[in-house]
């Protein structure tokens, strides 16, 4: 098996780009955009903002506070498995799965959840379905497995001095969640850590239907092969993909609301920009005029 670090950026699929295509449009998350995945392969993406690097902080911590849970039960996993699986002859799907439990065919992706609308959908709604990137995720690694077995496990954090009227979306916030995960980290039974967790169970069914909590849905794995496929045709021909992801919210916080890209796509489907090199090198001017350098 090829190992990730081998093979070529600008034809690989990544496993954070899951994403799912049902009837020619894309679900899933900003990440799952076909046009921001060409954009990636070729070396153009924005630099995560000081925000972004808490929360990127949060889940690295979450992992590891999921699998001492893991360890303390006596149960044998793999953090951070590789996998690469061919789509095309040319083009791979390549990523590294949070948690695999071989002797349970089982694959585990794990959430830190650090938004109230996140937490709504996902602890008060139980609304999986509402997070179809997550569903894709998790889907795209059981099939490159090929385990029918899966697992998305999210965990709240909430700081010791939360009250209803902290402000959480906000650096300070999760500085204080991530000392806090620290402390319970190095000594479990001083630390006051305030957290609530749920899982989703997923199982591919011989049929291709995918259950989710035992029930069956009707979303068939068909739609993770198809978004593999048509990412694939864009790596391989350097092609804009004619849509965006279908939009969750109309509103800022949809997949393109904080995009960095959207100006471009904008100019793109109203024929201002031309070819997909263009596509490209408008993009990099855009990121770099973001980010201008310093001399």
């Amino acid at each position: 098996m090829k190992k990730p670090e081998d093979l070529d950026p600008k034809l690989t699929l990544r496993g954070g780009n899951s994403g799912l295509l049902i009837n020619g449009q894309i679900y899933g998350s900003s990440e799952s955009c076909l046009r921001k995945i060409l954009l990636r392969a070729h070396g153009i993406e924005k630099a995560p903002d000081e925000l972004s690097k808490y929360i990127f902080e949060i889940g690295h911590l979450n992992e590891k506070f999921f699998c001492k849970g893991l360890a303390a039960a006596g149960k044998e996993f793999i953090e951070e498995k590789p996998v690469v699986v061919p789509i095309t002859d040319r083009v791979n799907f390549c990523g590294h799965s949070d948690v695999v439990l071989d002797s349970e065919t089982l694959v585990y992706e794990l959430k830190s959840v650090t938004s109230k609308h996140t937490y709504d959908k996902i602890f008060k709604k139980r609304d999986i379905r509402a997070k179809t990137q997550y569903l894709a995720q998790c889907l795209s690694y059981m099939l490159a497995f090929e385990y029918s077995l899966g697992k998305i496990a999210f965990t709240s954090y909430k700081s010791q001095n939360y009250t209803s009227k902290t402000k959480t979306h906000c650096i300070p916030y999760y500085a204080e969640v991530i000392v806090d995960i620290q402390d319970y980290l190095e000594e479990p039974s001083t630390a006051n850590l305030n957290y609530e967790k749920t899982e989703f169970d997923l199982e591919i069914l011989p049929s291709g239907i995918v259950a989710i909590d035992g029930e069956e849905t009707q979303l068939h794995v068909q739609a993770v092969w198809d978004f593999q496929e048509a990412a694939a045709k864009v790596l391989e021909d350097v092609s804009i993909y004619p849509t965006r992801p279908v939009q969750a919210s109309p509103s800022h916080w949809g997949e393109c609301g904080f995009c960095p890209f959207k100006n471009i796509c904008d100019r793109w489907e109203a024929k201002e920009i031309k070819t997909a090199q263009d596509f490209l090198e408008e993009s990099r001017r855009e990121v770099q005029s973001q980010h201008p350098t310093k001399e």
